[in-house]
């Protein structure tokens, strides 16, 4: 059958509801779980199928024992349904905001260290310039919030640059440089000026699989150091406050900024230790065929909000 005229016959036959049996097959494996699910007959589930596979032109399962699996023309029918799935995720979101007087939702990811100043002053020049959008911010890692992009649970992440990737597009937004930090010691920080003189401390640093975590390692181990196990590992900049101000022998690398807003508080002291690495720019990270006005928008008022806070 010619492309344009399967592409008709979708058009005009293929239902939400088709695509709801696609993804329930897949979960369950078993035709009569999938009718319990869909409170339909087992015999009204096998017609549905059969009717699917008439408008595809092939099987989309096999069968075996008292299960299905799905056959190749059938995996790569759900991983469409999936993104349709996704995509009506997003339309309710959209909905739901236009009716509680927005023009739309953006779903935002943010990394832990990400200024979240720069952010919010973003979004308030965003709003002055008259885009009444309701925003949706996730935490995590930067390889949490890209797996969300790609599964289309995110519009865009705000986050470290990653290696390149046929699916995404990458916008440097700014750079950042980590710094050593202290738990608020009364001895005086000079008296620290090199990694030797702390490497035996009490470490709080990022997870291993962490960007800055892996550079900084392969500092040290350039040096000729050993770190000893790290005390405590997190992303959470909370949690790196508290075990810094609880503690008068713990030291962590942070983004100088951060590291400047524990000082602030009196929650840490900045050492005088220069390290030889650089982090990865802090990007905006979007899906490649986006073209959202709203998320070109962003992008500007992020790369301003960056300008004036340096």
């Amino acid at each position: 059958m010619p492309e344009d005229a399967l592409a008709h016959r979708l058009h005009t036959r293929l239902k939400a509801r088709d695509l709801l049996l696609l993804l329930l097959i897949d979960k369950h494996r078993v035709l009569r779980k999938v009718a319990q699910e869909m409170n339909l007959s087992q015999p009204a589930i096998t017609k549905a199928l059969r009717d699917l596979e008439a408008l595809f032109g092939g099987p989309l399962i096999t069968r075996y024992g008292n299960g299905v699996k799905p056959t190749e023309l059938g995996v790569a029918l759900i991983a469409y349904a999936s993104r349709f799935e996704k995509d009506m995720g997003r339309l309710s979101g959209t909905v739901l905001a236009i009716q509680q007087g927005h023009q739309g939702v953006l779903r935002v990811g943010v990394t832990s260290f990400t200024p979240h100043a720069n952010l919010v002053a973003a979004i308030q020049a965003m709003r002055e310039d008259g885009f009444s959008y309701r925003f949706s911010i996730m935490d995590g890692s930067t390889n949490e919030l890209v797996e969300a992009l790609l599964e289309r649970k995110l519009d865009c992440v705000i986050g470290r640059t990653i290696a390149s990737h046929d699916e995404l597009d990458q916008t440097v937004l700014f750079e950042q440089r980590a710094v050593v930090v202290s738990g608020n010691i009364s001895e005086s920080s000079k008296k620290l000026a090199s990694l030797d003189l702390v490497i035996d401390r009490d470490w709080i640093l990022p997870p291993v699989s962490s960007p800055m975590r892996r550079a900084f390692e392969q500092m040290t181990t350039s040096m000729g150091l050993r770190l000893p196990p790290s005390w405590i590992e997190t992303l959470s900049p909370r949690m790196m406050e508290e075990a810094l101000r609880g503690n008068s022998r713990a030291v962590s690398i942070l983004p100088e900024e951060f590291a400047r807003i524990l000082c602030g508080r009196k929650s840490a002291k900045l050492l005088p230790i220069k390290l030889d690495f650089k982090l990865s720019p802090v990007a905006l990270i979007t899906a490649r065929s986006t073209s959202d006005v709203i998320i070109k928008r962003l992008l500007g008022a992020l790369r301003q909000s960056a300008r004036s806070s340096r």
